[in-house]
């Protein structure tokens, strides 16, 4: 009982210091232009905390203004390593302004939390902003991705703790490291999402890789015989 719930500390402590490290800060529009959504400057919204916040139902609208003629823009969500793009097309009227919109329940199907959308203008002066938003709705798991990140992490965590259980043999082996960094992988990944769904740290590449991987160095830790145990003395 004892090496359980050491090796539950040990994974609660590291997983969110790994979360706090990983996550990034910081909003920025680069060339000659503003870019806005729901008419607030992007760089508003400069680290997670600061999020733009929409409510199941809302309409996020993206807006850029550049100081020469526009051919085309996309405005991209973006989780991870993966883009989305949510919504492109060619600005009208002076050429100068486009605009897009994104519908918040186009995300709420399947999740909520923090997201970053990404705007873009191609043309003689192009332009880029991003900014963090965060999506309210249902509660985290009761979604499809919350409730699967929950069973991964609970797995996951679970098979982390049994590493640290001395072999049955009087050879300690590399089962224990192995399982450890496997459900160490499972439990880190299943963790980054829920900090993205409850809307604590955003999936930032970072996130998304560090985060499993470093999740299951601690599980290679915890499966070491020298650190949790000794291995079961051989039986005649």
């Amino acid at each position: 009982m004892r090496r359980l719930a050491h090796a539950l500390a040990t994974v609660a402590v590291l997983l969110l210091a790994m979360g706090a490290f990983a996550a990034p800060a910081g909003a920025a529009v680069s060339g000659g232009c503003v870019v806005t959504i729901n008419g607030e400057n992007v760089d508003r919204a400069h680290s997670p905390s600061t999020a733009f916040e929409f409510d199941e139902g809302e309409t996020i609208e993206v807006m850029g203004v550049s100081t020469a003629p526009v051919e085309s823009y996309e405005i991209t969500a973006k989780y991870g390593l993966f883009s989305y793009p949510a919504k492109s097309g060619e600005p009208t009227g002076d050429k100068l302004t486009w605009s897009g919109s994104v519908q918040v329940d186009d995300y709420t199907r399947f999740g909520v939390g923090l997201y970053r959308f990404d705007g873009s203008s191609t043309g003689a002066a192009p332009c880029s902003g991003w900014a963090y938003v965060k999506i309210n709705g249902p509660f985290p798991l009761a979604t499809v991705a919350g409730a699967t990140a929950a069973v991964f992490t609970v797995v996951g965590v679970a098979g982390m703790a049994s590493a640290t259980r001395p072999p049955k043999s009087g050879k300690p082996g590399r089962g224990r490291r192995w399982r450890g960094s496997l459900f160490g992988l499972l439990a880190g990944a299943g963790a980054a999402v829920l900090l993205q769904q409850f809307g604590i740290v955003p999936m930032t590449p970072a996130v998304m890789v560090g985060m499993p991987l470093g999740s299951a160095l601690v599980g290679l830790g915890l499966g070491w015989p020298q650190l949790f145990g000794a291995a079961a003395p051989a039986t005649a």
